[in-house]
């Protein structure tokens, strides 16, 4: 969970959904949710929101890990696991005016040296 920056929203990752959750702190009320399956982050789990310092909640974005990695295309099973590089982590930017994904960074693996 995550607040914005007002306190006004806060921010719930439903890991079993795959889905971002926004709720009113003042009533409770759910006010929407983002579906995050789509664009490949199955399981939500750590979640923040920038902060560009202004009071405007609307021109920020909600971040959301994914909780595990999955594998990298194009490799076979016997390829992924058990090694370090074959899997990718993935962390999607939802939009906090219109609840829309509006992009998904992936990470790749890093050199690990074992």
């Amino acid at each position: 969970t995550a607040l914005s920056p007002s306190g006004r929203r806060l921010y719930v990752a439903e890991s079993a959904d795959a889905a971002l959750v926004e709720i009113d702190t003042a009533t409770g009320a759910v006010l929407g949710r983002a579906s995050l399956a789509a664009r490949g982050v199955l399981r939500p789990h750590a979640v923040t929101v920038t902060n560009d310092g202004d009071a405007d909640d609307t021109d920020e974005s909600v971040v959301v890990a994914d909780f595990f990695a999955r594998p990298r295309p194009g490799l076979a099973r016997d390829q992924v696991e058990g090694f370090d590089d074959g899997k990718e982590g993935r962390v999607a930017f939802v939009s906090a005016a219109t609840r829309a994904v509006t992009d998904v960074a992936v990470l790749s693996p890093m050199a690990s040296g074992f």
